[in-house]
């Protein structure tokens, strides 16, 4: 259901959940709307910065690891897993590499990349050919 609300209060319960009054609401109105989406509008989320980013910001930004070595542009992020990820493809191929924040060390938005402590070999899983592509 695409109609605009407008909210006029929010707080939050003792169980992590999001108590949201809007405006001009009617029993009838809460009624159809419980148990949707709910969506908000891009340009009011509000603008993350340092090492902080929303998902949708950085598809397209590239994956560089400590030595500067590209470790493909992110396509997508998964996040439907328990661990989530970012998807990236690399001279043809795709390679998962975790989202994990400890291993994000920059994100620069001017020049769209994300600098990242990858371990050794992580990235070569994706590139070496296995015995069964010989």
């Amino acid at each position: 259901m695409l109609v605009p609300f407008f909210i006029e209060k929010s707080s939050w319960s003792k169980l992590d959940a999001l108590n949201i009054a809007f405006k001009n609401s009617s029993e009838a109105l809460v009624d159809q709307s419980l148990g949707k989406n709910v969506y908000l509008p891009l340009t009011s989320l509000p603008v993350l910065t340092g090492k902080q980013f929303y998902y949708h910001e950085i598809i397209g930004y590239e994956i560089f690891d400590e030595q500067d070595n590209s470790c493909g542009i992110i396509r997508s992020v998964n996040d439907q897993t328990a661990q989530n990820y970012f998807v990236t493809n690399l001279d043809g191929k795709e390679v998962v590499i975790p989202l994990i924040k400890d291993w994000i060390l920059e994100v620069n938005r001017e020049e769209r990349f994300i600098k990242m402590q990858i371990p050794e070999g992580l990235i070569d899983v994706f590139l070496v050919p296995s015995k069964k592509d010989e």
